[in-house]
């Protein structure tokens, strides 16, 4: 009985910390998209070897520009592609910018309303797994990883017997709950008497049989 509690207990604990963690996650993300950070995936060599492609990046708000920093941008106000290049100079609100894989600065002028956010952090090869989660295929292995996950602790970590119910007919007391449950015996089940006239009929009956 003591293993099966601390079976049961574990199944809670183990549910509770997986909701927990998705919960805490779900929230990072809310919290992470509302004060304006962003996620972004490098799509080609322009920054090697600072950033490869297949990298993430990761934006904060853009504030006061200066030049050095990598930010990720609008190149054009008629396209909504996105370029992540270094700063190089700023002259008369006017950013200019290169890729640190490039010979030539780029060749737009960028815009403060153009800009989306400065570097401030990468996850190599990231981008990778975020452009397959994606996809059909990718939501469909996440689901079928969860599913998996729950049928191997069913079948590893089996559920506790169902209590043991009393035999059908008994008269006797069961444990129920850990208590007693106390029943009045039948007249039939009481012993019989222990008088002297019985005792005496008893024996008379013996001496003329």
């Amino acid at each position: 009985m003591e293993e099966e509690r601390q079976v049961a207990a574990g199944r809670r604990v183990g549910v509770g910390l997986l909701v927990g963690v998705l919960v805490a996650a779900a929230a990072g993300v809310a919290v992470f998209a509302h004060d304006g950070y962003r996620i972004y995936i490098v799509h080609t060599g322009s920054m090697v070897p600072t950033y490869d492609p297949g990298d993430v990046v990761i934006d904060k708000p853009s504030g006061a520009l200066r030049p050095g920093e990598v930010i990720t941008f609008l190149h054009s106000g008629l396209s909504s592609d996105l370029v992540t290049h270094r700063i190089t100079d700023l002259q008369d609100g006017v950013i200019h910018t290169k890729g640190d894989a490039n010979r030539t600065p780029d060749v737009w002028n960028i815009r403060p309303d153009q800009v989306k956010g400065v570097v401030i952090y990468s996850v190599p090869r990231a981008g990778y797994a975020l452009v397959y989660l994606k996809s059909p295929l990718g939501i469909a292995s996440v689901v079928t990883s969860v599913l998996s996950l729950f049928l191997l602790y069913a079948l590893f970590v089996p559920s506790p017997p169902p209590p043991t119910a009393p035999v059908s007919g008994s008269r006797h007391a069961m444990p129920t709950g850990g208590r007693h449950r106390l029943v009045a015996p039948e007249p039939s089940e009481l012993p019989a008497p222990h008088s002297k006239h019985a005792r005496r009929a008893a024996a008379h009956a013996t001496q003329t049989e």
